[in-house]
This record gives structure tokens, sequence and C-alpha cells, in this order.
């Protein structure tokens, strides 16, 4: 009876290990697939806020580290979420370790992932002052709809992405960005009038 004992208890513990491994297996293949579908939405997204691709890749290593960590606890389907809170709160913590004030970077943008490289000089260049142009145009929203607007039409997520992100609800995003798209236009406008 003690030695069927053992050979149960020895079973269950094989079992348990088993399960432990499959769980472990189907942890990281479905991080993995999370990671492939989310690695350059959140390299950009910080990216385009350090413009230095050093920082953004470290920053994002950081995030999918955080979240690997943290894997087991969080609800299937809300990953994504959680990820760009991450992301975002990785972007708070970088600032104030280096206590920046958020600022446009001109040099940035010789190395934006938004300008192609392999366009000819006067393209690039071309590319570079549009960027400039878009970033000094934001400047004048409010910062909820600088994000909102980026998120949107630069970075092309979804109004349901930008609203669990920004904890805002759906409409309010959508009444935001048109509103905001609206204001682009009036400065534009201001800034030269032969546009209309």
């Amino acid at each position: 009876t003690i030695s069927a004992a053992l050979r149960k208890a020895e079973r269950v513990r094989i079992c348990y290990n088993q399960e432990m491994e499959s769980h472990k297996n189907d942890k990281n293949k479905l991080f993995s697939e999370l990671y492939g579908v989310l690695n350059q939405k959140v390299f950009r997204y910080i990216y385009f806020r350090t413009h230095d691709k050093n920082v953004a890749s470290d920053l994002t290593q950081t995030v999918f580290l955080k979240t690997y960590e943290k894997f087991d606890r969080l609800r299937r389907g809300e990953e994504a979420s959680y990820i760009m809170t991450i992301a975002r709160n990785a972007l708070i913590d970088y600032y104030r370790s280096r206590k920046i004030t958020i600022e446009y970077d001109e040099a940035a943008p010789s190395v934006n992932p938004f300008i192609p490289q392999d366009d000819s000089p006067e393209e690039i260049h071309v590319a570079k002052e549009d960027v400039i142009f878009i970033e000094r145009v934001l400047q004048d929203l409010p910062e909820t709809d600088q994000e909102i607007v980026k998120l949107h039409a630069i970075l092309e997520w979804s109004y349901p992405e930008i609203s669990k992100h920004l904890n805002l609800k759906e409409e309010a995003v959508r009444k935001r960005y048109s509103r905001a798209l609206q204001n682009i236009r009036e400065i534009i406008i201001k800034l030269y009038p032969d546009y209309e």
C-alpha cells in the first residue's frame, strides 16, 4: 500500500509536470503570436514620441519582457490593451528618469521610419519637411487630441484600440478626432491662407 501510494504520487507528479510543460509551451506560443502582431506597433508608438531608434527598441523590449512576466495573469483578449498601457507607462518612466521635456527634435526626421530612406535626396527632404510641418500643426492641439490623431492617422490604430488605450469611450474618441481634424484644417488655413 505504501508502494502503491508512492507510485500514485509519482504518476500525479509526472502528470503535473507534463501539464505545466504543456502550459508553458502554450504560453510561449501565444506570447510569440502576440509579439509578432504587436512588436512593430509598439515600436512605432514609442519611436514616434522619442525620435530615437535605440530608445524605442530598448523600451519595446522592456514592454514585452514585462508583459511576458505577467502573461499568465492577463485575461485573454485584453493583451493588446495591456501591452499598449505598459508602453505608455514605459515612456512616462523614460521621460521621468531623464527629466526630459517632450520637444520636437529637428534631427529626428533623418531616421524617421515614416520617411523612406531609399528615395532620392529631394524626396527625403520633402518628407522631412512634411514631418516637421505635421509636428508643428499638431502641437497647437490639446495633448489628448494630438495623441488621438497620431494613433489613428499616422499609426493606423482603430477607434476601439485608441479608446481602450486612452480609457475614453469610443464615441468620444471619434468626436475628438473629427474635431481635431477641423482644428488642423483651421490651423493650416491660418498658416497658409491660400490653402482653401
